[in-house]
């Protein structure tokens, strides 16, 4: 999976890489959802639709979401 780091963040690439990795009904689901709150050089902010959504991400997408901001501390 392609990790994006050294450069700005881009949440469609980063949905475009876990795309591959995943598959498409996953990230459709589950991922596409999300909206990027911000980035910046030193993390990421996703947002979710509700706290169950939230939660269940990040139970299972987690490890996934971290490859894609790369050195960027992300938060859900």
């Amino acid at each position: 999976m392609e990790t994006v780091q050294n450069s700005p963040f881009s949440w469609p690439a980063a949905l475009e890489a876990l795309r591959t990795r995943l598959g498409t009904e996953a990230v459709s689901r589950w991922l596409e959802p999300l909206g990027l709150a911000s980035a910046t050089e030193s993390g990421v902010v996703l947002e979710a639709p509700n706290a169950f959504f939230r939660d269940w991400v990040t139970a299972h997408y987690l490890e996934a979401l971290r490859g894609c901001v790369g050195h960027r501390e992300l938060q859900i």
